[in-house]
């Protein structure tokens, strides 16, 4: 999946790998949705820590997603499992625009 991601005001495209998992039947469908991508801190203009050459940062690291969608019978009832009303629980990481 690619898209524009945004860190410390420097926006910059990215590919995320991402693999996804239905579990159960309609309607009672959960959706687990996982990702990462390789993210480099100088790119968005973030200079790693280095702390007297003692404690340092590497300046690659790796973004990392989890989302958890299920359905909530509160926001559609009686609609035979629509995919609208899927909400993600709480605990859940990660945002969409």
């Amino acid at each position: 999946m690619s898209g524009d991601f945004e860190l410390h005001g420097v926006r910059r495209p990215i590919e995320v790998e991402i693999d996804v998992q239905l579990h159960g039947q309609a309607p009672d469908v959960t959706i687990e949705i996982v990702g990462s991508a390789a993210v480099t801190l100088s790119d968005f203009d973030i200079e790693p820590p280095d702390v007297a050459g003692v404690l340092s940062v590497a300046d690659q690291g790796q973004l990392e997603l989890s989302l958890r969608l299920v359905r909530d019978d509160a926001l559609c009832p009686g609609d035979g499992g629509s995919a609208t009303g899927t909400t993600a629980q709480p605990g859940s990481t990660g945002t969409a625009p």
